[in-house]
């Protein structure tokens, strides 16, 4: 048995599910991000996820560096039992700045813990079917006695960003989550673990005019047998 993490399409804002190493990295003092999606109305219930998140920086000017720190919580809640996800993380990450400020590498990691939880009361069994109608109250003998977990998570990442003029970037990372492969089984069975995902990301700045900018980006993850590609970008007018 395997799972999925959560993902979002809009990768190019919620940076902090992309890459640790993004903690930080960015124009201004704080940051914040507040993201909701659905999926799937056709069902009677549908997946919904959502994603809120801050991150700060601390500048040493004398030695050149940025660190960077935050808090991610994420909640997804999936199918007609309820089955909840609850994360909360605290990405930290570090900017060393090389030759003039035009390379920058960055790393991160990001631990984390997750609670996962299921309402087996809005779940129906085939020995509540009499035949003819379905009863709730007739027993059944599934063992439903446990519908939490608690686990921890531990993700990292690293990127770099050659910036040869102030208006021009180029950015390339890669980041690894759930490092330890947990265990998720509400029962402890040693074969219900989330599987490790590899993520790899991409952006460019680049100056068409004196006041409009490009930012086409990528985003390429693998977890198991899910493979997941977004191709998009972004236009700014000064």
């Amino acid at each position: 048995t395997t799972a999925q993490d959560i993902h979002f399409s809009n990768f190019y804002t919620n940076t902090l599910n992309v890459n640790p190493a993004e903690t930080g990295y960015f124009t201004g003092h704080y940051r914040f991000c507040l993201a909701y999606r659905d999926q799937y109305r056709t069902v009677a219930n549908p997946y919904q996820t959502i994603s809120a998140n801050f991150d700060g920086k601390i500048i040493k000017r004398y030695w050149n560096y940025v660190v960077g720190y935050g808090l991610l919580m994420n909640f997804d809640k999936a199918g007609d039992a309820n089955y909840n996800t609850l994360q909360i993380g605290i990405p930290l990450a570090q900017h060393l700045q090389f030759n003039g400020k035009t390379l920058i590498i960055s790393y991160g990691i990001l631990p984390a813990l997750y609670y996962n939880s299921l309402d087996y009361t809005y779940l129906t069994f085939q020995e509540q079917f009499t035949g003819t109608q379905y009863d709730p109250d007739i027993e059944i003998s599934e063992a439903i006695d446990m519908n939490s977990t608690t686990f921890f998570d531990l993700s990292a990442g690293i990127q770099a960003t050659y910036k040869p003029k102030n208006n021009q970037s180029y950015t390339l990372g890669v980041a690894f989550y759930n490092i330890n492969n947990p265990n998720i089984s509400f029962y402890k069975e040693d074969n219900v673990r989330l599987q490790p995902r590899y993520l790899f990301h991409g952006n460019a700045i680049l100056s068409v005019t004196s006041n409009i900018d490009v930012i086409p980006g990528f985003k390429m993850q693998f977890q198991g047998k899910q493979p997941e590609f977004h191709f998009g970008g972004m236009g700014i007018f000064y």
